[in-house]
């Protein structure tokens, strides 16, 4: 089984670029046989990056109305298709994987996101996002640990 964390989103824009930031604090520990992903905001360029794994952790902002800085694990069935939903990406990461369905190709999906606070042309991240960075990176290797597990099980 291949394990790839994906981070997503555009530092351009603030809060939005929250999953490049947690990737970027996630790569300087690494996990052996994790591979982890800077995918900026070019989701439709990683359709044969997500052919290539079959189980994905995917870090993203993700607006559900919450405080800033809530964090959210959702597994696909959760977060429903979303379709017509605008995103700040050329393409919303779930239309992605909805085309990986169409494909034949059915990962295991995680998405690990966190409610923005402020979204808008400006470098960094609001306060109440930067200090839960190691929080996020500490539910990564846990989701990368529960799906060993669940392998394990259902060996």
């Amino acid at each position: 089984m291949k394990t790839a964390v994906i981070g997503i989103g555009n530092i351009l824009q603030k809060d939005d670029g929250i999953g490049i930031w947690v990737i970027r604090e996630f790569m300087k520990e690494g996990i052996e046989g994790v591979e982890i992903i800077d995918g900026g905001t070019a989701v439709y360029d990683l359709i044969s990056t997500f052919m290539k794994y079959n189980r994905l952790i995917i870090v993203d902002s993700l607006k559900a109305g919450h405080e800033p800085g809530t964090i959210y694990r959702l597994t696909l069935k959760e977060l429903k298709w979303r379709e017509g939903k605008s995103s700040l990406h050329e393409i919303h990461f779930l239309d992605v994987l909805k085309m990986l369905q169409k494909l034949g190709h059915n990962p295991d999906v995680v998405v690990i996101g966190m409610e923005p606070k402020e979204i808008c042309y400006q470098m960094g991240l609001s306060e109440e996002l930067e200090e839960k960075i190691p929080y996020v990176i500490e539910i990564i290797k846990e989701e990368i640990s529960n799906f060993n597990i669940r392998r394990t099980e259902n060996a």
